[in-house]
């Protein structure tokens, strides 16, 4: 073999090792890991916990929200993780979720329960999730 084929082999292998070293140390690199991430309440906007918000899925959040909204004052609303169960979703605001925060991160989520009838007379659950 003569030493120019030689050197391209061995140019060859050392930039694989580069290249594998590189694509290894990418792949390993935590500092963009979300997985710890929790997202908390936007600056000047209004927890709905603060009117008498559950977030349980069996009390009926509704007036709690619809209160809170009317304190917002255009500001956001911001729902802590959980199941916000809405009995009547009638009285909620037009154009809800619109201008709604929920909690965001690693296991968290909120969400606005209600129950739909359907033509049939059955009932079932409708989940709305509020996005972070």
């Amino acid at each position: 073999m003569d030493k120019t084929r030689m050197f391209m082999w061995i140019a060859i292998g050392v930039l694989a090792l580069l290249c594998i070293g590189f694509a290894v140390v990418a792949f390993t690199d935590s500092s963009n890991d979300s997985s710890d991430l929790t997202l908390t309440a936007p600056t000047d906007s209004l927890d709905v916990t603060a009117y008498g918000a559950k977030g349980d899925g069996t009390t009926d959040d509704g007036p709690s929200i619809v209160a809170a909204s009317t304190a917002a004052a255009g500001r956001v609303l911001y729902f802590p993780s959980g199941n916000y169960f809405v009995a009547n979703t009638a009285i909620l605001p037009i154009g809800w979720p619109s201008g709604w925060k929920g909690a965001g991160g690693e296991g968290e989520a909120s969400y606005i329960m209600s129950t739909v009838t359907a033509g049939d007379g059955q009932t079932a659950w409708d989940y709305r999730w509020i996005a972070p």
